[in-house]
């Protein structure tokens, strides 16, 4: 599977984050197609992630110890699109934008 990121997450989300979420999309027993998670920088090195759209919320908090690199952003809506080859990361902003 080829993984695709548009701008504004390669610019606000850290790779050892992004790979975290991607680690939660396996997971998922009933691979929907699209999954929307809510990543947020709360201090220095910790992030938390949470589901934003699913009745069954759950959440995530995550230390990074060894991430020396800093989101840019305090919190970030990103949706996931899984598809047969290919697994497409943007902004809920610019999934929006795109569906228009």
């Amino acid at each position: 599977m080829k993984l695709h990121l548009s701008k504004e997450i390669n610019t606000n989300v850290p790779k050892n984050i992004l790979s975290e979420v991607l680690k939660l999309v396996n997971q998922e027993a009933n691979n929907k197609i699209f999954h929307y998670f809510r990543i947020t920088h709360k201090r220095e090195k910790i992030y938390s992630i949470e589901h934003t759209i699913p009745i069954l919320k759950r959440s995530y908090q995550l230390n990074f110890n060894k991430d020396k690199s800093n989101c840019s952003c305090s919190s970030i809506d990103i949706v996931i699109i899984v598809d047969i080859n290919d697994i497409y990361i943007v902004s809920l902003k610019e999934f929006n934008k795109i569906k228009k």
